[in-house]
C-alpha cells in the first residue's frame, strides 16, 4: 500500500452508439487519437488504461485503431492485419467481426488521405 496520490483523467469517446459494432464516422477515432496524444504529451508520455463498457471488444478495437494510427504517424506505413493479430493474440475473444477489420482499414485510408490534418 502506498500513500501516493494519482491524478486520473477520463476521456470518453462519444459518437459510438450501443447498437453499432463500429463508430459511424472515422472522425471519432481521429479526435480521440488526437486528444489522447495531447494529454500524454502534457503528462510526460504516461501510459493509459483503456476501459470498455462491453467487456473488451470496443476497447480492443480502440487499441487496434490506435496502434494503426500511431504507425501511420511514425512510419507512414502500417500492417492492419498485424495490428489486429497483436490484440487478438492477447485477448482472443475480441475483434471477431469482419466489419471491425474492414473499418480499421477504412480509418487508416481516411487518415492517410487527410494527411497532416489530424496530426498533433
Amino acid at each position: 500500500y502506498s500513500n501516493k496520490s494519482l491524478d486520473i483523467k477520463i476521456l470518453i469517446g462519444t459518437g459510438w452508439s450501443e447498437n453499432q459494432d463500429v463508430p459511424g464516422d472515422a472522425d471519432y477515432w481521429f479526435e480521440l487519437h488526437n486528444d489522447i496524444h495531447k494529454w500524454q504529451e502534457a503528462q510526460g508520455q504516461k501510459p493509459i488504461t483503456v476501459l470498455s463498457r462491453d467487456g473488451g471488444s470496443r476497447g480492443a478495437l480502440y487499441c487496434a485503431v490506435s496502434n494503426v494510427l500511431d504507425a501511420l504517424d511514425i512510419y507512414q506505413d502500417v500492417d492492419v492485419f498485424h495490428a489486429f493479430r497483436q490484440i487478438h493474440n492477447r485477448k482472443p475473444e475480441v475483434l471477431l467481426f469482419k466489419e471491425q477489420y474492414e473499418h480499421c482499414y477504412e480509418v487508416a485510408r481516411l487518415y492517410l488521405d487527410a494527411g497532416s490534418l489530424y496530426s498533433s
